[in-house]
């Protein structure tokens, strides 16, 4: 019975406290916008569009689409060691 009281009393403490923290948390106020933020998205939406124009249409064959690829990669690992170097 004792047991059952406690765990009763602990459930009523929590929900006081969740009601407690609720009241207290202050409203949420946007933080000002850097605009340095919106200079890059806008960057990063465009080089976005750019690469999805100049994305090549998947071709049928699996191997030329396997060489294609592996291209690809071979040039982003070249261009990431490079970067590294500067």
């Amino acid at each position: 019975m004792l047991s059952a009281l406690a765990a009763f009393a602990f459930l009523r403490f929590l929900r006081w406290r969740r009601a407690k923290a609720a009241a207290v948390a202050p409203a949420a106020v946007p933080e000002p916008v850097d605009p340095r933020a919106e200079e890059l998205r806008a960057k990063v939406e465009a080089r976005a569009g750019e690469e999805a124009e100049a994305a090549e249409a998947p071709s049928a064959d699996p191997a030329e689409r396997r060489q294609s690829v592996h291209e690809r990669g071979r040039r982003a690992a070249e261009q990431m060691r490079g970067a590294g170097r500067d």
